[in-house]
């Protein structure tokens, strides 16, 4: 009788749940990828063209033939500007652009190749500025700050935090930007499902993704049923959720 008055009183709070998250208002609009990098892109391609190196940034080089990945290193930038990326001793990387040292490299890497009768390799290099951080809050498996490697875009961040939880909003997240203005950020709805260009982040970006009526659920069998419950009468696993 107590497990059938429990189950009929959580079916009601179930129902209302889904019934309330189901009414919720949600704004008609979005904005394209497309939208918000233009509204940027001079901030985006000023970053990746003009943006130099410093002490305690984060440099990643990946070398590779054709498809064929050769090698892939990363090291921090000592304070004083340099370090020793692969056959290279005391290279100096601080005041360069990423133009720049991908030129040098460049250079240096078709000597090499040269020298072993083979193939000229090709060289891709990442940079994360020392301190430039997202944040990615809500629903997310590992929400928490990322840092931003120039050019990361919304899909590379939310890998990062190991993608978005069951109970996340698969269709919409909110993009929130202060980088021009810090005390009244720009907001972004952004279409989470389109794949025409994938928005590029700024340094203080916050990505936020919104709860299903699944949560709902979840919480509601938690608090009114797995809380009354005793443990053993429902297996570990779920009841863990």
């Amino acid at each position: 009788m107590l497990l059938s008055r429990l189950a009929s009183a959580t079916t009601w709070s179930l129902l209302l749940a889904i019934g309330a998250s189901s009414c919720s208002s949600i704004p008609p609009y979005t904005d394209p990828p497309g939208r918000v990098n233009e509204a940027y892109r001079d901030v985006i391609e000023k970053r990746r063209s003009q943006y130099r190196v410093k002490g305690g940034d984060e440099v990643t080089l990946r070398v590779f033939r054709e498809l064929e990945p050769l090698d892939t290193q990363t090291f921090l930038i000592l304070e004083d500007g340099r370090s020793d990326p692969f056959f290279l001793t005391n290279y100096r990387f601080a005041g360069k652009t990423i133009p720049e040292i991908e030129a040098d490299l460049k250079d240096l890497l078709k000597d090499e190749t040269s020298q072993q009768n083979t193939e000229p390799a090709r060289l891709s290099i990442g940079v994360i500025p020392a301190g430039d951080l997202v944040y990615m809050t809500g629903q997310f498996e590992r929400p928490g700050p990322v840092a931003l490697r120039i050019g990361m875009t919304v899909k590379e961040a939310m890998a990062a935090v190991l993608g978005m939880r069951i109970t996340g909003d698969t269709d919409y997240a909110l993009l929130r930007r202060p980088f021009r203005d810090p005390v009244h950020p720009e907001v972004f709805r952004i279409d989470l499902n389109d794949y025409t260009e994938d928005i590029v982040l700024l340094p203080g970006d916050e990505v936020y993704l919104g709860r299903t009526w699944l949560y709902a659920v979840v919480e509601y069998l938690r608090e009114y049923l797995f809380g009354i419950i005793p443990g053993q009468l429902y297996s570990l696993p779920f009841g863990a959720m």
